[in-house]
């Protein structure tokens, strides 16, 4: 089931952790009913190894989520996305998360592509351009500071390298899914 249009709230706040946390849930939950168990090791095969919040902050959220009418009990143990939820998701694909390369970042990067499906093709397009913009420019700081990189050493410098190839490779990776015909298409599942 694809979101509907984002709530409307300020979409340049910067995720945190709790938004990360109602990203997962949202975009699980949208798909099918599912138990905070199952939720927390969604999140966990998702955002390994950047980050791993503990179950018991996973379950307190979740409630907390229920109690704010973005989530509801379907049944016995499983939790679905209401409307006010899939709005809320919506909203999430557009928030600002960090540097790209800090592993906060890394990890909304994972959870926001694994969930971008659900969300309608202009929201996954200015996403994902929002986020080529962002490598773009974390690519071209990170090539000044390697230049400036002296008294971090030669195996310093080469670490930087490292890590500035890497974020070659997540914008390579980026501008595919741009350039592919499924961004456009109302149902990927």
């Amino acid at each position: 089931m694809l979101l509907g249009q984002p709530a409307q709230t300020d979409s340049r706040r910067p995720m945190g952790p709790s938004d990360l946390l109602k990203l997962a849930a949202l975009g699980i939950t949208s798909r099918s009913a599912t138990s905070a168990a199952e939720i927390h090791c969604a999140i966990l095969d998702i955002t390994d190894p950047f980050w791993a919040p503990v179950g018991d902050v996973v379950a307190d959220s979740l409630s907390d989520m229920v109690e704010d009418g973005l989530l509801r009990r379907d049944g016995r143990s499983g939790l679905m996305a209401t409307d006010a939820g899939k709005e809320l998701l919506a909203d999430l694909f557009l928030r600002p998360t960090g540097r790209p390369g800090c592993l906060l970042e890394r990890a909304a990067l994972r959870l926001k592509l694994a969930f971008i499906d659900l969300a309608p093709s202009e929201i996954r397009r200015r996403y994902l351009e929002s986020a080529i913009r962002d490598y773009e420019g974390e690519i071209a700081a990170c090539e000044r500071r390697c230049d400036d990189c002296r008294p971090a050493g030669h195996f310093g410098r080469q670490w930087r390298q490292h890590e500035t190839e890497r974020l070659r490779g997540d914008l390579s990776m980026l501008r595919h899914l741009v350039a592919g015909p499924h961004l456009s298409s109302s149902s990927l599942h």
